[in-house]
C-alpha cells in the first residue's frame, strides 16, 4: 500500500491522465479527430513524470522508469501506426496511444490498447444487435468468417455499411482502455 504522502503525487498524475483523455475523447466524439497539442502534451508529461520518478517521486501505476516511458511511447505508437496503416483509422489515434504509452509504460499502454479494442468491439456488436437485430448481427460475424456466404436482405446490408462507413471514435475507447488498465495496474502494483 502506498504511503500516505505519496497518494497525492499518484492521485494527481492520474487525474492528469485521464483529465487529457477525456478532453480527447470530448474532440474526437465531436469533431472526429483529437488535436495534436492534446497527445504531444500527453508525451510530454508522461515523459515528465517518468523523469521525475526517476528522481524518488512515486507516482503509483504511470511509468517506472524513463526508459519504460520512452519505450511505452515509441511501442505504443508503432503498434498504432500498424493498425492505422491496415484500417485506415485515424492518425490522432496513433499520437494518443503514445501519451499513454508515455504514461503507462509498455506493459500499460499495451493493455490498455487491447482494453480500448476490445470494449469497441463490444460496443460496435451491441450497436449491431439494437440496430438491426441479432439474427442479422450473428449472419454478419459468420458472413465475415467466410461461414455464411449469401446475401438475405440487401437493404439493411446497404444500412449497416453506410453507419459502419462512418468510422468509430476511438478516443473514449481509449479513455475506457485506461481506466481498466490503471484498476489492473493497481491491483498487482507492488507495494513500497
Amino acid at each position: 500500500m502506498p504511503t500516505s504522502s505519496a497518494l497525492p503525487t499518484q492521485f494527481g498524475a492520474i487525474l492528469l491522465l485521464l483529465t487529457f483523455l477525456c478532453a480527447a475523447a470530448k474532440f474526437d466524439i465531436a469533431l472526429r479527430r483529437i488535436p495534436n497539442a492534446v497527445s504531444y502534451t500527453l508525451v510530454l508529461f508522461g515523459l515528465v513524470f517518468a523523469l521525475a520518478r526517476d528522481y524518488g517521486v512515486d507516482f503509483g501505476p504511470i511509468s517506472s522508469s524513463s526508459l519504460d516511458a520512452i519505450l511505452g511511447a515509441f511501442i505504443c505508437f508503432a503498434g498504432m501506426f500498424i493498425i492505422y496503416a491496415y484500417t485506415n483509422s485515424g492518425a490522432g489515434d496513433v499520437k494518443l496511444a503514445a501519451g499513454i504509452g508515455a504514461f503507462l509504460g509498455v506493459k500499460g499502454g499495451l493493455l490498455t490498447i487491447c482494453y480500448a479494442y476490445i470494449t469497441a468491439a463490444c460496443f460496435v456488436g451491441c450497436l449491431m444487435i439494437w440496430l438491426f437485430g441479432f439474427g442479422f448481427a450473428a449472419r454478419s460475424v459468420m458472413r465475415f468468417s467466410q461461414i455464411w456466404p449469401a446475401t438475405e436482405r440487401p437493404e439493411i446490408e446497404a444500412k449497416a455499411k453506410r453507419i459502419m462507413s462512418k468510422g468509430l471514435p476511438l478516443a473514449p475507447f481509449f479513455l475506457i482502455g485506461t481506466i481498466l488498465t490503471l484498476f489492473d495496474l493497481l491491483r498487482f502494483f507492488p507495494a513500497n
